[in-house]
């Protein structure tokens, strides 16, 4: 995922504050400090595990978002794959991302939102 770093915050864990093509984000920063005000390809890790009408929900809407509200990053994303194994595929604007599923019997792929507060960003070298 292509982001924008506009700010870094030195803490433990360092904090991250971003912009990219389907809104704006919070996360982690995983690796040494970046530069900020640039243009970056990074790797999203989102850690929490995912619930069915918890903190993930089907939507209605079919268009990728990302936004900042009570400490935690919104998403609204497709999820293209359920594995077997528990693991979910998103597809976040042609970036994808795993996620952890909770085992749900009426679990089906399509546009879904969720909620995520552990939020991990790690450049890539291309």
């Amino acid at each position: 995922m292509k982001v924008r770093l506009v700010h870094f915050q030195p803490s433990s864990p360092a904090r991250v504050s971003f912009l990219c093509a389907h809104g704006t984000g919070q996360a982690n920063w995983s690796g040494p400090p970046p530069p900020v005000d640039t243009w970056r390809e990074v790797e999203l890790d989102l850690d929490d595990a995912f619930c069915w009408g918890e903190n993930l929900k089907p939507s209605t809407r079919h268009d990728c978002q990302l936004r900042v509200q009570d400490d935690a990053l919104h998403l609204r994303a497709e999820l293209i794959a359920i594995e077997a194994d528990g693991s979910g595929v998103l597809n976040i604007g042609g970036s994808i991302v795993l996620i952890t599923l909770a085992p749900n019997p009426e679990a089906r792929t399509g546009w879904v939102e969720l909620v995520a507060r552990d939020v991990t960003l790690q450049g890539v070298a291309l």
